[in-house]
């Protein structure tokens, strides 16, 4: 959050990272995977350096994520779709799968994960 004290600033919006998967996946995932778990399953990223797993991943576990992407992809709905389609599992923001979690097409895990907000100076 900017200091008040020393930046102007409007806040734009608040987003949540959430850790998604396939209902076909849920069986092996299983209610509340640990960290072994999902690193040994096909984790799809939007980039090499894990930018959007990185910070839920710390919250979970409180450790960075010791892992790579079997698939690197830098398009968040191409990476939502194979998700769908069982093939993996992800971490996207809340406005970026919220009618495929209401339809049952994904399944997010943990219910509290950390928010990312955005701010613009003034």
């Amino acid at each position: 959050m900017p200091d008040d004290r020393l930046y102007g600033y409007a806040h734009l919006l608040t987003e949540r990272m959430l850790l998604v998967h396939a209902p076909a996946m849920s069986e092996i995932i299983g209610s509340e995977p640990g960290a072994e778990t999902l690193a040994s399953l096909p984790l799809i990223a939007y980039d090499e350096e894990l930018p959007l797993i990185r910070a839920l991943w710390a919250s979970m576990f409180q450790r960075a994520p010791e892992m790579q992407a079997t698939f690197t992809i830098p398009d968040l709905r191409i990476i939502r779709d194979l998700v769908c389609d069982g093939h993996g599992w992800t971490v996207l923001p809340d406005y970026h799968c919220d009618n495929d979690l209401k339809s049952g097409r994904l399944i997010d895990w943990p219910p509290e994960s950390p928010d990312n907000q955005y701010h613009l100076n003034k």
